[in-house]
Order: C-alpha cells, then sequence, then structure tokens
C-alpha cells in the first residue's frame, strides 16, 4: 500500500446532488483518470490455477475527479481533523518583532486564512525567522477547502 493518504471528490454525485469525499490510496491512470482505493475496502482473493502463490484478487475503485485529489500532509489541526492539500485553514500566529540588534521590540498575536497548497507549507509555518520577526504558529484550524467552499477566500 501507499505510504501517503489522499482523497478527491466523485465524479458522480449521489441521491441529494452531492459529490462524495473519498479517503485512501491514489491510483492514476492514463488520460487524466485518477481513481481512489477506499481506506475501508475488503479484499477478496481467491486461488488462481494450480499454484497456491497465485490469487486472484477483487477490488473496488472509485473515480474521482483528479482536480480535487490532495494528498494528507500529516498534520491535524485544533479538533484533530486531518489536513489536507486543498484545504482551507485558519492560522493564529504569535509575531515577535526584534531591532536590529537581535533585542525584542513587539508582539502580537495576529490570524489569517490560508490555503494548503503542498505538504511542507505547515511545516514551514510553524517557526521561522523572516528579517527581524519570529513567527510561531498557534492554532491551525480547517474551515473549508477550495472545491466546496471558495467564497470562505473571498472574505479575506
Amino acid at each position: 500500500m501507499n505510504k501517503y493518504k489522499f482523497r478527491g471528490l466523485t465524479i458522480t454525485k449521489d441521491k441529494q446532488g452531492k459529490r462524495q469525499w473519498i479517503y485512501g490510496d491514489l491510483i492514476t491512470v492514463k488520460k487524466g483518470r485518477a481513481f481512489i482505493l477506499p481506506e475501508d475496502f475488503l479484499l477478496t482473493t481467491a486461488p488462481l490455477g494450480n499454484s497456491p502463490d497465485v490469487h486472484e484478487a477483487n477490488v473496488v475503485l472509485v473515480e474521482v475527479d483528479p482536480e480535487t485529489v490532495g494528498r494528507y500532509v500529516q498534520i491535524e489541526d485544533k479538533n484533530n481533523r486531518k489536513i489536507y492539500e486543498g484545504d482551507i485553514v485558519k492560522l493564529k500566529l504569535t509575531i515577535e518583532k526584534y531591532n536590529k540588534d537581535g533585542y525584542f521590540e513587539d508582539k502580537k498575536v495576529v490570524e489569517t486564512i490560508k490555503v494548503i497548497k503542498t505538504p511542507s507549507i505547515l511545516e514551514t509555518w510553524e517557526k521561522y525567522w523572516e528579517g527581524h520577526l519570529n513567527i510561531f504558529v498557534e492554532s491551525v484550524e480547517v474551515i473549508g477547502n477550495i472545491y466546496e467552499d471558495a467564497e470562505l477566500l473571498r472574505e479575506v
């Protein structure tokens, strides 16, 4: 199995007219199609032919919209919700300002909304030095995703 976990929105809609998120292993094929092997799948096997080492397997793959596929970034938000590429997160940051000699001058707490684009983006936000600023992430909260909640980005 893949060491990464993915999600994607189904191509087809359910009875309520909504597409569903599928979570699991990503399988891509030619012609721009993507499938996810759901994380809760049941694998059934049966011996194939006379060899005890060869088995036939039946699995169910769910086709998803390749544009909506995002990888789990190995971080959870303050509510223990897994964060995926394409999620919209609210960040609470503490910013410490220092003068050119390295002495502390000011501290403030700000909130901002960001889109998760790559797995490493949160790692770089956790704590870094930018000029004379120290920026610490106090909390991260998933508030939506770019596929279903794009209006959240217009509010920023």
